[in-house]
């Protein structure tokens, strides 16, 4: 058993070996690269607390090493890790409101590892509409009360990222806000 030199880089080892008999086998050598840090890992976007008005995030990390990077893995909250191979971008979908931790871990070439995280704000507010025009003040007893119809996105469609929202709103007493 032997201890390298401290410190990473390109080494040459030398090796030989000793039967029963006492002969020594001819010296062989090797070059091998002595790589003991771990790589620098950060995250990229979104910054961090950032609140988003989405069901999905798009997380983007990125990592440095002197030997290389050969995987990423990423995990949302406590889930478990997912290999997400040498990709710097994972989306994550249907998300609840609320705060979210993501995770990106990086992994070298020499099986080094390090981790980040941060943590993440969704929040999904349905638009409000305002009925308190509708206070009958030098209107007619039989105004109606207002109506509102989505016009986009469509029903029961499946939406990510930001989404633009329309709606159509109708009165026989005219729309003051919506």
């Amino acid at each position: 058993s032997w201890t390298m030199s401290s410190g990473d880089g390109t080494r040459t080892v030398f090796t030989t070996c000793k039967d029963n008999a006492g002969n020594y086998s001819a010296e062989v050598s090797d070059t091998i690269i002595l790589d003991t840090n771990a790589p620098t890992v950060a995250i990229t976007s979104p910054t961090a607390n950032a609140t988003v008005n989405a069901t999905s995030v798009d997380f983007s990390y990125s990592a440095i090493d002197n030997n290389g990077i050969s995987k990423y893995f990423v995990k949302l909250d406590s889930n478990d890790w997912v290999d997400n191979g040498t990709s710097t971008v994972k989306v994550f979908y249907d998300l609840s409101n609320g705060s979210h931790a993501l995770y990106v871990k990086a992994v070298d070439n020499a099986e080094n590892s390090a981790e980040t995280s941060m943590t993440v704000n969704i929040s999904i507010i349905p638009p409000q509409t305002d009925n308190s025009n509708n206070n009958n003040t030098g209107s007619s007893s039989n105004a109606s009360k207002p109506t509102v119809q989505w016009t986009e996105p469509a029903s029961n469609s499946t939406v990510y990222g930001i989404v633009k929202l329309k709606a159509k709103a109708t009165s026989s007493e005219g729309i003051k806000k919506v």
